[in-house]
């Protein structure tokens, strides 16, 4: 089994450290943290980091592989289709899915990504208009940060970062 690498690099736009692992050229993990960026950095990372920088860099043609069950494929294709710049909702991504009960269930696996930023899933919202939860170092001020950066941010959400909710 080939060895994973890992490569770190520190957002200045975020104040955190992007930390990827690599299996085989593919990321299989990209998560934030508040540790020092130890260890060489990845043209990937680069690239991601200019994205946190302009909020116009195009991620989608980097190569993912997450180890994740077949409904979190699923759901990753389709996040994979929403653009800097835009949202969607959980609702939404159940119906595409043609799931139109399991609005809950994407919410989970969004939870659980492990290739954040790659697969967007700050980029989806609450049907009720709220932000929503982001699992990740930061919680929903990141996301917030994020919508604002790719300037998708909707008005009404640009005040005060709301309680979390259980999914």
């Amino acid at each position: 089994m080939p060895e994973p690498v890992t490569h770190a690099a520190r957002s200045e736009a975020l104040g955190l450290t992007l930390e990827m692992t690599l299996v085989e050229g593919a990321i299989r993990r990209l998560h934030l943290s508040r540790r020092p960026a130890e260890g060489p950095s990845h043209p990937y990372l680069d690239r991601v980091l200019r994205h946190l920088a302009t909020g116009r860099e195009d991620l989608r043609d980097l190569p993912i592989a997450p180890q994740v069950g077949a409904f979190d494929h699923e759901v990753h294709a389709l996040l994979r289709e929403v653009p800097p710049g835009k949202t969607t909702t959980y609702g939404a991504l159940a119906e595409r899915l043609g799931k139109p009960g399991a609005a809950r269930a994407v919410g989970q696996v969004c939870a659980r990504n492990p290739v954040l930023l790659l697969v967007p899933c700050h980029r989806v919202l609450q049907g009720g208009g709220g932000l929503g939860h982001f699992s990740a170092e930061g919680g929903p001020a990141v996301k917030r940060q994020l919508l604002q950066i790719e300037g998708a941010l909707p008005r009404e959400l640009a005040g005060p970062v709301q309680a979390r909710l259980p999914l």
